[in-house]
C-alpha cells in the first residue's frame, strides 16, 4: 500500500541524510494489531561535487532511535497517537545508498475510535516524531550526537477506510452494531447497510442516501419472497405487489412502522432532492432510521424462526 510520500533531510557533520515515508503495512492480530511505518534513508555528502566522501563518512550508524507517531486535527494541532518502536536497535547506512528503518506502532479499538472521530471523514494528517543518535565510521560513540527529524505524511481516506482499517480488524463501521442473522439471505441487505456507513465515513453524503434506499429495497424484497406481502393501487391505478410491514411486525407498540420505512425510501429515493446538495445531516437521518429499521426487521424475522 503505498500512499503520499514526504520526506525530509537531516543535516549531520561532514554528511546529510534523506529520509522519505515509504509506505504503511497492517500487521494484524486479534490481540493488538499494529501498524508498520517504512521509511528510507539516503546518505550523502553535503558537497554532492566531490568524488567520493570523507573516509569519516563512508557510513554512519544510527542507534538510540526514539519515535512518537502523532495525528494532525482539522487546525494543523497535533494529536499524540503512540509510541514507534523500531524493529531493530540501530541500522547502518553506507555512503550513497539506502536502507530501509521501520517502526511498529501498537494499535487498539479505543485508540483506532479516536483516530476516526478526529479524522472528521478525511484523509489521514500524521507525522512522525524522531530523535537518534548518530555515528560514522572510526568514529567513537558519543551522546553529543544527536539529531532530530520530523516526517509529515498522509494516507488518503479511502485508503484508510477500505484497506487498513479491516486489515487492522476494525470492524465497527457505523455506531449501531448490525446482527449476522441466521437467514444468509439477509446478507445483501447487511452489505448495503455497511457501505452506506463507509462512505459515510470518507464524506460521501450523496452516495449514503443511495446505498439506504438499496438496503431498504433488498429488505422489502426479502420480506416479500417469505410470503410477507399484499396487494396496493397507485395513484396511477396500477395494482402492485409491497411488504405487508404491519403483519410481519405484528407488534401494536412500534405505531406505524410501515409509514416510517416508507418514509425512508421516500427521502433516500434519486430523485427526491433534485439541485439540493446532501449534507452530514441528511447522511445521519438515513443511515440511523435505515440502520434502526434493518435491526427491528432482522430481529423479528429470527423471533419468528424459534
Amino acid at each position: 500500500m503505498r500512499d503520499r510520500n514526504l520526506s525530509i533531510d537531516v543535516f549531520l557533520q561532514n554528511s546529510q541524510l534523506h529520509v522519505t515515508y515509504s509506505n504503511i503495512t497492517v500487521e494484524p492480530s486479534p490481540i493488538c494489531p499494529r501498524l508498520n511505518i517504512c521509511l528510507e534513508i539516503d546518505q550523502g555528502a553535503i558537497n554532492f561535487r566531490q568524488a567520493a566522501p570523507p573516509i569519516a563518512t563512508q557510513y554512519v550508524n544510527l542507534s538510540n532511535l526514539i519515535a512518537e507517531l502523532k495525528m494532525i486535527g482539522a487546525n494543523g494541532e497535533e494529536h499524540y497517537v503512540g509510541q514507534l518502536f523500531p524493529n531493530q536497535p540501530s541500522v547502518t547506512i553506507y555512503s550513497n545508498s539506502r536502507a530501509t528503518l521501520i517502526f511498529n506502532l501498537n494499535l487498539d479499538h479505543f485508540t483506532l475510535a479516536q483516530i476516526e472521530k478526529l479524522r472528521e471523514a478525511k484523509d489521514l494528517q500524521l507525522v512522525v516524531h524522531c530523535v537518534f543518535t548518530y555515528t560514522f565510521a572510526f568514529q567513537p560513540f558519543s551522546n553529543n550526537n544527536t539529531v532530530s527529524a520530523n516526517l509529515k505524511f498522509s494516507i488518503p481516506k479511502s485508503d484508510w477506510v477500505e484497506k487498513y482499517l479491516p486489515a487492522l480488524g476494525f470492524k465497527t463501521v457505523s455506531p449501531i452494531g448490525v446482527p449476522q442473522p441466521i437467514d444468509s439471505a439477509f446478507a445483501e441487505t447487511i452489505s448495503h447497510v455497511n457501505d452506506a456507513w463507509k462512505q459515510y465515513s470518507i464524506g460521501e453524503y450523496h452516495r449514503v442516501l443511495t446505498d439506504c434506499r438499496k438496503a431498504i429495497e433488498s429488505l422489502s424484497d426479502m420480506i416479500k419472497s417469505k410470503g410477507f406481502q399484499k396487494e396496493e393501487v397507485t395513484e396511477e391505478g396500477k395494482k402492485i405487489i409491497v411488504p405487508d410491514w404491519d403483519k410481519f411486525l405484528d407488534n401494536e407498540e412500534l405505531g406505524e412502522v410501515a409509514a416510517t420505512i416508507n418514509e425512508i425510501s421516500r427521502i433516500t429515493a434519486t430523485d427526491a432532492h433534485p439541485g439540493r446538495i446532501i449534507g452530514r445531516v441528511d447522511a445521519v437521518f438515513a443511515l440511523m432510521n435505515t440502520t434502526a429499521t434493518v435491526n427491528l426487521v432482522i430481529h423479528k424475522y429470527e423471533q419468528l424462526q424459534t
